[in-house]
């Protein structure tokens, strides 16, 4: 869960200057904010990462909802491709599919990230 970030100023939550990125926050009503100039690694890591779904996995139901969201198809597409051969489920740079890792590591899933997921 994040913690709110209020405003010093005049009390209102701020919000990110960049949603896509962690790099200030600003307040939508006096304006004021901050900034910095630090990047997280894995926002200018440009490897093509991808995740492997590896065969052997149990489609229960959470682990379908999972493959279902991470794919974005139907459950039956799902449990096919759970209990189907290796598949790849997912490719990107690392902040594109970090969210995929976060959603799989909540399973009994196994899969893999090549190359491998320094983060």
């Amino acid at each position: 869960m994040t913690d709110k970030i209020i405003c010093e100023k005049c009390g209102a939550e701020m919000v990110p200057i960049d949603p896509t990125k962690p790099v200030g926050m600003e307040c939508p009503k006096c304006g004021w904010g901050w900034a910095t100039t630090y990047t997280e690694p894995k926002y200018e890591d440009e490897t093509m990462y991808k995740i492997i779904l590896e065969q052997g996995n149990t489609a229960d139901l959470e682990n379908v909802k999972v493959i279902s969201k991470v794919i974005c198809c139907n459950f039956i597409g799902a449990k096919a491709i759970i209990e189907g051969s290796t598949t790849v489920l997912a490719e990107g740079k690392a902040a594109q599919v970090e969210k995929y890792i976060d959603m799989l590591s909540q399973t009994s899933l196994s899969y893999r990230v090549e190359p491998d997921w320094p983060y």
